[in-house]
Parts: structure tokens; sequence; C-alpha cells
């Protein structure tokens, strides 16, 4: 398995989390829940589409395109800020790998 092929998986895997019964959640972690798996998927598509660009990078470039997001209006700021914070869970996750 290839280092782009490793990051999805790890996307993934991380987006599972947020697959339980949305129903009962409370409106603050229905927020998280959606916002992450918005995140995930972007994440996804990049990377399908940027397989010769090193993962941890294109997850780094979106991190900051979230974090540069969040600060321009208070209207998406939740929504950026959660990206911004999966997208970097993601990016620790790949930074331990060997």
């Amino acid at each position: 398995m290839n280092r782009v092929d490793q990051a999805i998986l790890i996307v993934q895997e991380s987006l599972e989390h947020f697959e339980s019964n949305e129903a009962s959640w409370a409106h603050w972690y229905f927020d998280q829940a959606t916002y992450s798996r918005w995140a995930g998927d972007e994440l996804i598509d990049l990377l399908e589409r940027n397989p010769t660009i090193p993962p941890i990078r294109t997850v780094n470039e979106f991190t900051k395109k979230m974090d540069a997001f969040s600060i321009m209006g208070k209207e998406n700021n939740i929504m950026f800020s959660i990206a911004k914070d999966f997208s970097e869970n993601i990016g620790d996750v790949l930074r331990d790998l060997p």
C-alpha cells in the first residue's frame, strides 16, 4: 500500500467514528460530525487527485486553507474550524507513521 492509499484509509477510518445514530446526537455534535465528514470527503478527493504529492503536504495545505477560511467571517467559522481540527488530526496520524 502506498502513502496516498494509507492516508485515504486513515481518513476513512476517522470518518467511521461519525457513523452512529444521528437522531440521538446533540446539535453541537451533529455539526461536528457533519463538518468532519465534509472535510474527510474533501481530503480524500484531494489525495486521489494528487497522487504524486506527499499526503502530509496535501493535508497540511488543506489545514492551512481551512484555518484561513475560519477567520474570514462568522457565518462559516465553525464549519472551517472543525474541518481544520479534523485535518490536523489526520496530519498528526500521518506524521506518526513509520
